[in-house]
């Protein structure tokens, strides 16, 4: 018996869920699969649409909650002991035996993650530096053991010792955060079952994130949360480091200097990813 659970916001994910309720039947299992709408104003009618699928439901959510309050949200709704939790911006095409891979880790107190992998027609010019990334840090991260919110499987009475950080409300480090609790409780498993991300951004608005990103990093390193962060981020530690030694403002100074021949490397045809390291760090430290 297995619970999907989707949170849905600006996405048409039909495909996704129509592949996985095709897998879910022809596995002969009992399922469902739980939409949460997080105050979609785009593809609104698609998205409800998906409620005519079979042992498909969509609940929506008048105000945006957020990743991490969508998420327990769903777990609260969830029938069955084993959770699925899927990004929108999935794909299992690629994958026909997605659902019937896990079928040995469902009814078990785990936390099973799954993998991410990435598709040659999604690199455009425009997206280029997300898909970089995705290829050549995403997809071996999860090789290497490092937890990703994009697909993971975990039993509910698992899950609810920890939950999801609503207090971390901006993009970043909530999967790093869940993922160190998790590990406190249980290993967790890390198998070849791979969804394709689909959710490419464009270089600009991939770069907002990461700007974004940086912004959550300089909150939480001034919170009580700053003991956690240093040990799911390495970017955290630097930024740590170079605050220790107080040498974080001339540091920024010297990015400052550079931003602008950074973002055009990683705007370009070939970004070098060392350079998205340095603008990390450099973003974060003009923040601190």
């Amino acid at each position: 018996m297995l619970s999907i659970l989707i949170p849905v916001h600006n996405y048409n994910c039909t495909t996704l869920v129509s592949t996985l309720q095709e897998q879910c039947e022809a596995c002969g299992m009992v399922y469902e699969v739980l939409l949460g709408n997080d105050a979609s104003t785009l593809y609104v009618d698609k998205i409800h649409a998906l409620s005519s699928l079979k042992n498909t439901h969509v609940i929506t959510a008048t105000e945006n909650m957020g990743r991490s309050k969508m998420r327990n949200f769903l777990a609260d709704k969830a029938t069955y002991q084993t959770l699925l939790f899927i990004d929108c911006d999935a794909d299992a095409l690629h994958n026909p035996q997605y659902i019937r891979q896990y079928l040995p880790y469902i009814g078990t107190p785990c936390c099973v993650v799954g993998g991410t992998h990435t598709h040659p027609t999604l690199n455009t010019p425009e997206t280029h530096l997300n898909y970089t990334y995705d290829l050549l840090r995403e997809t071996q991260n999860a090789c290497k053991g490092h937890f990703t919110t994009f697909q993971f499987l975990i039993d509910k009475a698992l899950f609810n010792k920890v939950r999801f950080d609503e207090t971390i409300t901006s993009y970043g480090f909530e999967d790093g955060f869940f993922g160190y609790q998790i590990g406190q409780y249980t290993p967790i498993l890390y198998i070849n079952n791979p969804l394709v991300h689909t959710g490419m951004r464009s270089n600009q608005a991939y770069l907002a994130k990461i700007d974004e990103l940086c912004t959550t990093l300089v909150q939480l390193y001034h919170s009580d949360k700053q003991a956690t962060l240093l040990k799911v981020s390495k970017l955290a530690r630097y930024l740590h480091t170079l605050h220790r030694l107080k040498l974080h403002k001339g540091f920024a100074r010297l990015f400052q200097a550079i931003e602008k021949r950074t973002v055009q490397n990683l705007c370009s045809p070939t970004p070098n990813l060392r350079n998205l390291d340095l603008y990390k760090l450099g973003k974060a430290c003009t923040l601190l």
